[in-house]
């Protein structure tokens, strides 16, 4: 049987009502908990980053490597099998390797003209737009 004191600013036990101070503290903790997760998991993707950048560069010099000694091998094939000098054997895979480049340049650049937010632009310009120029358009 409730009591004439129980009224509905004090909180009972069995109330689905919470005290506003504990309701601070708990959102106080869960601020700071999130805030050392978000702590925690940036120094860890920072820490994967530089991994990825290392093995991206180690990767970069292999491919170097293995990139050198296939011309190296073109070469001394072109000298033994075609009786090309050596000057005229790197001529010809130093233009071999610019065509090889090129191809690449132009496909990066067909990647990177998809890239520019064509849409996104349009709407920003949209909203930027001074209102007189909004009229007339």
């Amino acid at each position: 049987m409730a009591t004439q004191d129980e009224g509905p600013a004090r909180e009972r036990p069995d109330s689905d009502t919470a005290d506003p101070g504990a309701v601070m503290q708990d959102l106080g903790r869960i601020l700071g908990d999130s805030r050392e997760l978000l702590g925690t998991e940036t120094r860890q993707l920072v820490r994967n980053a530089v991994g990825v950048i290392v093995f991206a560069v180690v990767l970069g010099l292999l491919l170097v490597t293995v990139w050198l000694a296939l011309v190296a091998a073109v070469v001394m094939l072109l000298q033994a099998y075609a009786g090309v000098s050596p000057a005229l054997s790197l001529v010809i895979v130093a233009v071999l390797t610019g065509a090889l480049a090129w191809l690449v340049a132009r496909g990066i650049g067909r990647l990177l003209h998809g890239m520019t937010y064509p849409e996104t632009r349009a709407l920003v310009r949209g909203l930027v737009a001074r209102p007189e120029t909004r009229d007339t358009e």
